[in-house]
């Protein structure tokens, strides 16, 4: 079957795309009884429906999800649970209204012979099960899921109205005993999202493993909230917003705070516990003003909701956490908040602290006693930190989805600490979250749009990307998610004003090549013509159901060849007629909300690159395989990059053989002197002669950030691990937002990047020296997406909603991107640097070390170690040591890669790649950090150096990469390129 058609080339799928599109009139028919035209979130629920799928209403209050529930259940046999007896009357009453004689099961209820539709209450249910004994049916409605699963009896009933109860408990077994449950179940269950986040029981646990989503999760939604700080007149503010607020204060000051405020005229009360007089009185407008603590457990922070009645909050100081340092945990995270503030000695002591907690506890109270320390939140037995997370949960009671819309809130902060507002100000912007001073609004006019509600009638998205982590961060930006299963495969959908947001994984590439047909799946007949084969054909199924729910479809697959070839595929199986194309170099909030929205366009010439590359790599290297397989053995592979970095290590290997003297000459000042002479060079040894000492003023410039290749080689050096590792770990910190693309080898920094250096070191007083770095392009280098420091992040890991959990590697990573690009956009170091020359043995040999920094510029970050020696020219004695070592070592994994960006055969995604691929083959094997080639490997490279040189030299490798950025930009075309390469290759 066609894909895709173009002048010199022709995708063919040999599958066709999997539509389940209902159609619209279909969906309109079910609304028809009941007089409206449905909207977008009702069609969606809708059309799942109609395909027989279990799922959970995601909408606000008044959204229509009653009047839809009613809807459906008149196309099957159907059980309605509610939760009071009074709306299953009214349920009742509406359904009699257009001719349909329901059966009531509670006490308002009308009994009835009637089995069609039952309608019932949890309690009623769960009082008296057998209230629907006789009664079976295909559909279950759960309009109050709290009550519902607080109660195993309304489960049980509802499982056994279905025909599912040996199946549930067959399920809830399965669970127990951790294994795989495997089955179907042919009833549905669709519910209302709930109001409380429900304790992950065996029985919801069930639910979920049977029905394919979360039943009882709580959907959090963004607010509308405008965020505000001030630094002082709290008094005045509140007089100016009026009734219909909430002031947190710390408890010691409650009290005090009620009387200031009465004493203004205003009816006040304090909220310290749950009182439903209290409560009654200030949702009727007889209490202007409640006062209470802020914290995570606040009755006045968790337990009201009446965004209709709170119009805005206030906070007398920043809300924050006293951690004492008694756990290992809070030393830790003490001395990583620390860390950003020490320099030199004192912060490299810092870090090697961490994971030591009682010599991290002494430094800890010894660094407290230092005045200057208070200002950053350390005092003798605590840390100060702000609570971010009972902020936003506070501010949140003033903005809430209702039927009318998205209630408009205004929240302000009090500073009561320039530090820790700082932190505060900072942490909240990975939230999305931006503070204006109160100064510049007019509050009186921010109070009146309280009734300017957004509209929450929203389009239906989804979201493509390739990996689950992705998308579980990309759905956080639009709210908290929820899973849901499709065709085995998990999505992740959000509400928020505007949009319904399905995210969706595709794993990868779910095509290649049909390398099993001629021509390894590509044949030259007038054009080029590609053959591609599904190779994950649940994820094409999954792609066809979740296209057929929504509006549109937006792909955000990486920015790469590699992504914009997965793009297409997800636009043919998609077979969607709104499909769109996004590119997001960044997976933040501020970079993906409205980056969904766009159009990027799908780019040709990406997409041909990337297929002429793989079918060079098919034919090149899958021809070159099976000859190698047959002469060496099965599982071994050939390739036009992989043999040029083979033939690197192989002659390394043979040079590192030869060994000289490593030779380390001591003297007593402690100056030392390393250097390679022949062997029998160190026993020759008794004295040096300084013939030189020379000082000198320099400026050290900071290095450019990192591309892929220079973090590669920074990172394997650092953390001692392979290159596919570090690659994994930076994929990671790609997707959960916090790091810039990683397959770069631009060093370009953008305006936004420059941004980021500028705000962090603004709020630590420091000069920002803004360097572009690289040419213009799309891609830039390697750098945070905020000014963010690891200690911040690790500190707010709940407000990045981060899905994977970050471990050592991963911060480590993180601390060498972060501080290499703040360092990048720094004023240089001033150094004095002394050289000293001296002659041994008639061999002249040479010393540089810096003994002072005069300005430190960014080596406050860190990277210039100063030594003082006191030394003249002169002879002296020395302690000579030596060991034998390869004249030429082996290379390590990082020189490899450095290679290869030099020499231009790789590309950034091809880099880590390429050497494990060497590894797994047993061509090389590893020696702690460095690579030497085995007997296998020097025999399969001198083979195919001998009989293929034109298409495994490095030179066939260069060419390859200049066809692909030809054929890109339009200069040359696909049948061309590979014409000439068929020439080339072996019969």
């Amino acid at each position: 079957m066609k894909g895709f058609e173009f002048d010199d080339l022709s995708l063919r799928y040999t599958e066709s795309p999997f539509s389940v599109r209902i159609p619209e009139r279909e969906i309109e028919k079910l609304f028809k009884p009941f007089g409206i035209k449905p909207w977008a979130a009702q069609r969606l629920w809708a059309r799942r429906f109609l395909r027989g799928e279990s799922f959970c209403l995601l909408g606000p209050t008044g959204s229509g999800k009653t009047t839809a529930i009613l809807a459906f259940s008149l196309l099957k046999k159907s059980l309605i649970i509610v939760p009071t007896s009074t709306l299953a009357y009214q349920l009742a009453e509406k359904l009699r209204s257009i001719g349909v004689e329901p059966s009531e099961h509670h006490s308002l209820g009308k009994h009835t012979e009637s089995d069609r539709i039952l309608i019932t209450t949890s309690a009623s249910l769960s009082r008296n099960p057998s209230l629907i004994e006789g009664f079976s049916g295909e559909a279950v409605f759960v309009d109050d899921v709290d009550g519902f699963l607080r109660r195993s009896k309304a489960i049980y009933a509802a499982m056994d109205y279905l025909g599912l109860r040996d199946v549930f408990e067959d399920v809830m077994r399965c669970i127990k005993e951790k294994k795989e449950w495997t089955g179907n179940v042919s009833g549905q269950l669709i519910v209302s999202g709930a109001t409380h986040e429900a304790r992950r029981t065996l029985r919801i646990l069930a639910l979920r493993r049977m029905f394919g989503f979360d039943v009882g999760r709580r959907i959090y939604t963004y607010s509308n909230i405008l965020h505000l700080f001030s630094r002082n007149d709290m008094l005045g503010i509140i007089k100016r917003l009026g009734s219909g607020g909430i002031v947190y204060t710390p408890s010691e000051k409650i009290e005090a705070t009620v009387e200031l405020l009465r004493k203004e005229g205003f009816v006040v009360e304090g909220y310290t516990r749950a009182s439903k007089k209290i409560f009654t009185a200030f949702e009727n407008g007889e209490i202007d003003i409640l006062v209470g603590t802020v914290s995570r457990r606040s009755s006045l922070v968790r337990g009201i909701d009446l965004p209709e009645r709170v119009k805005y909050v206030v906070f007398s100081e920043i809300p924050k956490i006293r951690l004492t340092y008694t756990t290992e945990k809070k030393i830790e995270v003490a001395l990583r908040r620390a860390y950003r503030f020490l320099e030199g000695d004192e912060r490299k002591k810092c870090a090697e602290l961490i994971g030591r907690p009682e010599e991290g506890k002494e430094f800890l109270e010894k660094l407290s006693e230092r005045p200057e320390m208070r200002r950053y939140g350390f005092f003798s037995d605590c840390l100060v930190v702000p609570d971010t997370i009972a902020y936003l949960q506070a501010c949140g009671r003033t903005s809430r989805l209702t039927a009318g819309g998205m209630t408009r809130g205004v929240s302000i902060v009090m500073v009561d600490d320039e530090n820790l507002f700082s932190s505060f100000r900072e942490a909240l912007e990975i939230a999305g979250i931006e503070f204006k001073p109160v100064e510049d609004v007019d509050l009186e006019k921010e109070i009146s749009k309280r009734d300017e509600k957004l509209d929450i009638e929203f389009r239906t998205k989804l979201v493509v990307v390739e990996s689950p982590t992705k998308a579980r961060v990309i759905s956080g930006f639009f709210g908290s998610s929820m899973k849901r299963d499709v065709n085995g495969v998990n999505a992740f959908e959000s509400a928020s004003p505007g949009r319904f947001i399905i995210t969706f994984p595709t794993k990868g590439h779910f095509t290649d090549l049909d390398v099993t047909s001629e021509g390894y799946g590509a044949l030259l007949n007038g054009k080029v013509v590609a053959r591609y084969v599904p190779i994950k054909p649940e994820i094409i199924k999954a792609l066809g159901i979740l296209a057929g729910d929504v509006d549109e479809v937006v792909v955000a697959t990486d920015p790469d060849s590699e992504g914009e070839k997965i793009a297409w595929d997800v636009r043919f199986y998609s077979s969607h007629p709104v499909t769109k194309r996004v590119r997001f170099h960044e997976i933040t909030r501020k970079t993906v909300v409205p980056g969904i929205e766009g159009d990027d366009g799908f780019d040709e010439g990406l997409l041909k690159s990337q297929v002429v590359r793989r079918i060079e790599d098919a034919w090149i290297g899958l021809r070159l395989s099976e000859i190698v397989q047959k002469l060496f053995g099965p599982g071994l592979s050939a390739g036009r990059v992989q043999t040029p970095v083979l033939g690197w290590i192989k002659e390394r290997t043979q040079e590192s053989r030869k060994k000289v003297e490593l030779i380390t000459l001591k003297l007593k000042n402690g100056l030392t002197f390393v250097f390679k002479a022949p062997r029998g060079t160190a026993k020759k040894i008794n004295e040096v002669e300084i013939v030189s000492v020379e000082r000198e003023k320099k400026k050290i410039h900071p290095q450019p950030p990192y591309t892929t290749d220079t973090v590669l080689s920074e990172a394997s050096r650092r953390l001692s691990v392979s290159t596919e590792r570090i690659m994994q770990l930076l994929q990671d910190l790609f997707e959960c937002g916090l790091i810039t693309y990683h397959r770069t080898d631009s060093t370009r920094v953008s305006s936004a990047g420059i941004e980021v250096a500028k705000r962090f070191l603004e709020q630590r007083g420091m000069n920002i020296v803004p360097r572009t770095w690289g040419e213009g392009g799309a891609h830039e280098c390697i750098r945070p997406t905020r000014p963010s420091d690891p200690g911040t992040v690790a500190d707010n890991i709940r407000i990045f909603r981060i899905p994977v959990r970050l471990s050592k590697e991963h911060f480590t990573l993180y601390s060498l991107i972060f501080y290499r690009f703040i360092k990048s956009q720094m004023e240089p170091a001033v150094i004095e640097e002394t050289t000293v020359k001296a002659r041994v043995n008639g061999m002249e040999i040479e010393r540089r070390f810096v003994n002072a920094v005069e300005k430190a510029g960014w080596s406050v970050f860190g990277g210039i170690r100063t030594e003082k020696y006191d030394v003249s020219e002169g002879k002296y004695p020395v302690d000579v040591k030596f060991r034998l070592v390869s004249e030429k070592p082996l290379f390590t994994e990082s020189e490899i890669i450095r290679l290869m960006k030099e020499k231009g055969i790789g590309r950034p995604s091809t880099y880590a790649v390429t050497v494990e691929k060497l590894k797994k083959r047993r061509y090389v094997f590893p020696i702690g950090t460095r690579l030497k080639t085995t007997s296998l490997g020097e025999k399969v490279h001198s083979f195919l150096v001998e009989r293929y040189p034109g298409l495994v030299s490095e030179e066939r490798t260069k060419t390859v990469l200049r066809e692909m950025d030809e054929v890109e930009s339009g200069k040359r075309s696909i049948k061309e390129i590979l014409s000439n390469l068929k020439k080339e290759l072996p019969v």
